[in-house]
């Protein structure tokens, strides 16, 4: 056990991070789904409890502003078929926004259900072909290996599952679930967009004037 840790540390020092578990394990899962440039931190448990300000802080210098605060969702067809992935009509999608703006249903259902137009075999499909929905808490943590806040790509069990970035993010560099509430990882969105099932379309609308990002 002893020569394991050492060894673990040895890869901590040449990495450069550090050596807790949390964190090598959102290295690791990144990794595996072959992102590289990406750069994990740890917060601390008062984290949303705080403005997006102060969470920037709280992340540190690898985070240069607050639109690259993402949030990530899990979101079901309940009426496709369980093992549909096609982005027409796949039964699951993750979906990546920024906490600075208010996921819209009605953005996301309509460019969903324009995308089976421009693809001949799924033109057959109608209104009662969709019911959209937040994915089950147990799916959600079974197909992204974390919690709520902890929701992830890099934890994503299902490479096929269609993600789906919000076209209003326009930094290079965004923040996602580190598969630990109180773990952030930056993520090049270039890879993002390469490494997975990755699709572009517009799903957020502005916060209201009264409304704060949570």
């Amino acid at each position: 056990m002893q020569e394991i840790e050492h060894k673990i540390q040895k890869i901590c020092n040449i990495l450069q991070i550090p050596n807790d578990d949390q964190l090598l394990n959102a290295y690791a899962q990144s990794y595996k789904r072959g992102l590289k440039l990406i750069i994990c931190a740890k917060v601390d448990d008062t984290y949303y409890k705080q403005s997006l300000q102060q969470r920037q802080q709280m992340i540190g210098s690898p985070c240069q502003n607050i639109n690259q605060l993402t949030k990530c969702l899990l979101y079901e067809n309940r009426v496709a078929p369980k093992e549909n992935r096609n982005i027409e009509f796949s039964r699951f999608y993750l979906v990546i926004y920024q906490y600075t703006r208010k996921f819209s249903e009605p953005k996301f259902s309509f460019n969903i259900k324009q995308l089976k137009n421009q693809n001949p075999e799924m033109q057959h499909l109608t209104k009662s072909n969709y019911k959209l929905s937040f994915a089950e808490e147990v799916d959600a943590q079974q197909l992204c290996s974390a919690e709520h806040n902890g929701m992830s790509p890099i934890g994503l069990t299902d490479m096929n599952i269609p993600v789906i970035l919000d076209s209003n993010i326009k930094e290079e560099y965004i923040f996602v679930g580190g598969l630990d509430p109180l773990v952030k990882t930056r993520v090049s969105v270039k890879e993002l967009l390469k490494c997975f099932n990755s699709y572009v379309f517009e799903v957020s609308d502005e916060l209201g004037k009264s409304e704060s990002a949570e």
